[in-house]
């Protein structure tokens, strides 16, 4: 498994939160920036990041049960527009959807 390094202070606070909190469910998505190439390649590379997210929960200690799955959704649905660089950027993400 690839490793987060060093994962996001957002990323720590979700697992801490998890942790805390086992009746919380979350599903794990992946997005891409338009400029990470074409409608294929950048559905891989937001299913990679999402897949990283999920199994770099699971080695920290989050239950499997409170993971419902992931997916990467590639550029079809972006956390932020797409006009400028930092817009684009925003756009590499993972999103922890709570169920």
């Amino acid at each position: 498994m690839a490793d987060l390094d060093p994962p996001s202070e957002e990323l720590e606070d979700a697992l801490d939160a998890l942790r805390r909190y086992s009746e919380l469910r979350v599903f794990v998505s992946g997005h891409a920036d338009v400029g990470e190439g074409a409608a294929l390649e950048s559905l891989k590379i937001s299913e990679r990041r999402a897949r990283l997210v999920y199994e770099w929960l699971l080695a920290h200690g989050v239950a499997p049960e409170q993971l419902t799955g992931y997916k990467g959704v590639g550029t079809s649905d972006p956390s932020d527009f797409i006009e400028t660089e930092a817009q684009r950027r925003h756009n590499r993400c993972v999103s922890l959807l709570v169920q």
